[in-house]
């Protein structure tokens, strides 16, 4: 199967170089833990031996009174203990044969030594930590790094500049350990998180031997309040009746006229369907919305009392089918402006009383404070706006709670930042890259089989041709009823396979199971197990690396069924590894959708500040298959991206500015099977075509609302499968294991789709004493890293214990899911700083193991930049079916 990557990476870029982090490292303490370790090792061993050759000098003692003394001897040295006085004299040494003798008396001596050494350690760590302490200030004195840390954690910023101006401020101990937190974040991690990373849009350059970093510009900051803000005014003001006016009306995209019905969504959450008959009024009033539009409120009541001669009730019918949900009334500013504030205050200037042209002006303050552009260098700058923004939007709340008696807002108006550059941070080898692209394209045919979604097209293809026949053209509104009647009324039979299978889907959780009794199901899952066994039952390396050879999988994907298709379109979040000698590997980090998706993000944060982006062209599908995207924000602000798909797909509650002829309604979508893979599809009445839905914002797929969710998974692009969830065939993950299991490296080729990886029982994590000393615990910790072959440097991932119980209460992972806490910790065994969070992390009462991987790439191999520091940089990466 030919692929295609002619789509540049995009890269995200660690706000902070590699270096502020490297110099919190205590080397030298970390050199004495080690020579210590190594001595005990030693001491260890040789204490061993020597317990082997007291055994016969014992034993030909006889009852002689020195019989226990040397018994004691013996226990002393196999312990690693210093022998009491009537284990270590004068008589016992005599017992003892001359060369043996000296041998105990130079092990005693080494023994002496590595206590003294180990004494001597607390002091050392110490001293080291307090200089580091003072590093830690200068180092966090970096714009990029205060800059987010303003945002993400607004009192600890303000004890950092506390820390700043005056030096005898120093933080508490707790305080010091969030900083050194955010500070690994911002150097080793590339969470797009304001200014803790940059991301950019990268370019191949087919003559080049090696990737390259030039220098790319200046940053640009971008900053947007949290959408529900937004949607929190416009909707608030959408509801003022003496606004209702001049709302545009538009009917409910959804609705589908079926015999002497009308169905469509209800304006709730859950979107039931609502079914209201299709009577000569409603008809009429459809019609003239459709034929007329776009038309605000007052029009279509003018023109429908025009058109039958009784204005008065015209529009009591109209607010009717308005409050029904058959009709929308929309405030028309688009959830994919790129100045929503700015719009929102033209349309008040416009369209509104006079008593509205103050929170008109409010809107418009807010609008001009967020299109400031601040430098990132520029934290006063940043402050102080961030303090008029807040009171600005404050004062714009009350202004429209006093207008509309809307409720007070139910949680503080968050601020997003976003940091892009202007210029290319990256030129990507063609020449270098092909190896692991080749692979990579490999890995998305094997990840088919491991879809969360398969199993729900396969189950709802079956439920299609039971319930509507091979031929069925099923309105989508019909198909999702019959799914929703069948789950709430069939435990056993279809209704079981369907729940089961959203579950799985929506959740993307690989421990959920079920015992199905759909045949191609139960194919779909040996299949899977077959394909992952191939990768894992592949050669072992002498660095304990499994490596799969990526023709063998290729020639094993050729014999699936045709019902087994892979994504057209994977979007990668990777990481190079340089290999000595030969092209450098790939680690996917994550894998998702493709289709443009993660570049459309990072192209529409470049328009926002004010660059001229290449433009992205038009979103492709198969042939013969025409792309449909999803435009409503949904309450995110990560949905806000550029149109690239060839139409919207119109939803209801969605506020566009999209032509009406480059837009397909959800009522006009109907869902056949396909005879060729008996999987259901979905294809446009009025285009006559097959459509391929797609959520093409960040917002994850399983938080869009309950039809958007089905149909993107069902014939959408949906793919939230990490390899590293397909690989845990060779682990036994039935509940929190007993003693730390290791998971080995994984490698296709060129493409890494595992990191090795240790889950390990919070039980099995070293406590500290209650009087043991800081510098003894840190070392008893290295050592227990070194006795599990853990990595000095690695990450730290703490499992909450409903992770394993997860397929019995899938609703009791929720609170994991979105908690901070879940995401990787970076540790590394020089900083004790970052080692002291581990206790930490499985002390949480929630956890019940830590998952800890290897640190890969390693840090200290990240690329460096046009001024020669190391950043962690993280591509993103798609390839496609040509």
């Amino acid at each position: 199967m030919a692929f295609h990557a002619q789509t540049p990476p995009a890269v995200r870029v660690a706000g902070v170089a590699l270096s502020a982090l490297t110099r919190l490292r205590c080397d030298t303490s970390h050199a004495e833990m080690l020579a210590c370790l190594d001595a005990r090792d030693d001491l260890a061993v040789a204490g061993r031996r020597l317990s082997d050759e007291l055994y016969p000098v014992i034993g030909a003692l006889g009852d002689h009174a020195c019989k226990p003394g040397l018994v004691g001897l013996r226990r002393a040295v196999y312990q690693l203990r210093v022998p009491g006085e009537r284990e270590w004299n004068p008589e016992i040494r005599a017992r003892l044969p001359a060369a043996l003798r000296n041998r105990v008396t130079a092990w005693l001596g080494a023994l002496h030594d590595h206590h003294s050494r180990l004494a001597g350690l607390p002091a050392t760590l110490e001293s080291e930590i307090a200089e580091k302490r003072e590093r830690l200030r200068a180092v966090t004195d970096d714009p990029h790094f205060l800059r987010a840390l303003s945002l993400s954690s607004p009192a600890l910023s303000e004890v950092l500049g506390k820390w700043h101006a005056d030096p005898r401020r120093l933080p508490k101990r707790q305080s010091i350990s969030q900083l050194v937190k955010y500070l690994a974040r911002a150097t080793t991690k590339t969470s797009p998180y304001s200014t803790f990373t940059v991301s950019g849009l990268g370019r191949w350059d087919p003559g080049a031997a090696a990737t390259c970093y030039p220098a790319p510009g200046a940053a640009h900051c971008v900053l947007e309040l949290d959408r529900p803000a937004f949607e929190r005014v416009r909707d608030a003001l959408a509801n003022a009746p003496r606004l209702l006016p001049e709302l545009t009306v538009r009917v409910n995209p959804s609705a589908t006229v079926t015999g002497d019905d009308v169905r469509f969504l209800a304006p709730d959450s859950d979107e039931p369907v609502i079914t209201v008959p299709a009577s000569a009024a409603v008809l009429e009033v459809l019609r003239a919305v459709r034929e007329h539009g776009p038309l605000t409120v007052a029009d279509l009541g003018a023109l429908l009392g025009r058109d039958h001669g009784n204005p008065q009730a015209a529009r009591r019918f109209v607010d009717r089918l308005r409050t029904a949900g058959l009709l929308e009334a929309q405030l028309p500013v688009a959830d994919q402006a790129e100045r929503p504030f700015a719009d929102l205050a033209g349309w008040l200037a416009e369209h509104a009383p006079t008593e509205f042209t103050s929170c008109g002006t409010l809107v418009g303050r807010v609008g001009e404070e967020l299109g400031r552009a601040i430098p990132p260098a520029d934290l006063d700058g940043h402050r102080a706006r961030e303090r008029t923004l807040r009171q600005a939007y404050a004062a714009l709340d009350d202004a429209v709670r006093d207008l509309t008696g809307a409720a007070p807002a139910s949680r503080p108006t968050a601020l997003h930042e976003s940091a892009v550059y202007g210029g290319a941070p990256v030129e990507c080898a063609n020449q270098e890259w092909a190896p692991a692209l080749h692979d990579l394209n490999i890995a998305r045919r094997w990840l088919a089989l491991h879809d969360p979604a398969a199993p729900l097209r396969l189950v709802l293809g079956s439920f299609l041709r039971a319930r509507f026949g091979p031929h069925a053209r099923v309105p989508l509104l019909d198909l999702h009823r019959a799914v929703q009647e069948a789950i709430g009324s069939d435990a056993t039979g279809f209704g079981r396979e369907l729940k089961s299978a959203m579950d799985l889907a929506f959740r993307a959780d690989q421990f959920m199971r079920w015992p199905s009794g759909l045949d191609r199901v139960r194919e779909l899952q040996l299949l899977a197990r077959k394909a992952t066994q191939e990768i894992l039952s592949s050669g072992v390396m002498a660095d304990g690396t499994v490596e799969a050879d990526p023709a063998r999988l290729a020639a094993l994907a050729e014999t699936w069924p045709a019902w087994v298709v892979p994504q057209r379109s994977l979007l990668c979040y990777a990481q190079q590894v340089p290999v000595h000698g030969g092209p450098p590997w790939l680690v996917i980090n994550s894998v998702t959708t493709g289709y443009g998706r993660a570049r459309n993000r990072i192209h529409q944060q470049l328009r926002a500040a004010g660059e001229t982006p290449v433009p992205l062209g038009v979103t492709e599908a198969e042939e013969g298959v025409v792309t449909a995207e999803f435009a409503g924000a949904f309450g995110i602000g990560l949905n806000r991206k550029q149109p690239t798909a060839d139409y919207e797909l119109d939803y209801p509650g969605a506020v566009t500015a999209r032509p009406q002829n480059e837009r397909l309604a959800l009522g006009d979508l109907v869902v056949t099977l396909d005879t060729e893979h008996d999987l259901p599809r979905l294809e446009s009445d009025a285009l006559g075509a097959h459509v391929r839905p797609l959520h093409l914002g960040m917002m994850a797929d399983s938080l869009l609302p309950p039809v958007a969710r089905l149909i993107t998974h069902v014939f959408g692009g949906t793919f939230l499968t990490n390899p590293e969830m397909a690989l845990r065939g060779d682990t036994p993950y039935a509940g929190i294991p007993e003693e730390v299991v290791r998971g080995p490296r994984v490698r296709l080729g060129s493409v890494v789709l595992r990191r090795a990886s240790w889950l390990v029982p919070v039980e099995s994590v070293p406590v500290r004493g209650p009087h043991e000393q800081h510098a003894d615990y840190l070392c008893r910790l290295i050592g227990w890293f070194r006795e599990h072959r853990i990595p000095e440097r690695c990450f730290v991932r703490p499992l909450t214990a409903a992770f394993f119980d997860a397929a019995q209460d899938p609703d009791a992972l929720l609170p994991w899911v979105f908690s901070k806490s879940r995401k990787p910790q970076y540790v590394d065994a020089a900083n004790p700083f970052l080692m002291d969070l581990i206790p930490r992390l499985a002390g949480e009462p929630q956890t019940g193991a830590l998952l800890v991987t290897e640190a890969l790439p390693d840090p200290a191999d990240a690329p460096h930049d046009a001024d020669g520091e190391q950043r962690v940089t993280e591509f993103v990466v798609e390839v496609s079916d040509a």
